[in-house]
């Protein structure tokens, strides 16, 4: 439910849906640049008018914390942390 509610409010109908991939590094390190995890459920969107770019990032797992670190040709990397059992939106220009 809360996924759905990220994603109505962040991402407008304007938007273009762009390709990205995860990949798991180390115990509980995920890097968005290979393939498909299975506990994180990711979408990207960007608002070519707007020049930004919208992430709603959903972590499944109830009992695991991960490190994320996004990277971004344009406007390089950044590293969080993804609570269990949470929904993050990062939105960047």
């Amino acid at each position: 439910y809360y996924y759905l509610a990220h994603i109505v409010r962040y991402i407008r109908p304007n938007m273009i849906r762009i390709e990205h991939n995860m990949s798991m590094i180390g115990n509980n390190e995920l890097e968005f640049d290979v393939s498909l995890s299975e506990y994180v459920w990711s979408t990207v969107f960007e608002d070519l008018e707007m020049k930004q770019t919208v992430m709603v990032i959903l972590n499944r797992n109830d009992k695991v914390d991960y490190i994320l670190t996004i990277k971004d040709d344009r406007y390089g990397q950044t590293s969080i942390i993804l609570l269990a059992n949470s929904v993050q939106t990062l939105i960047w220009k």
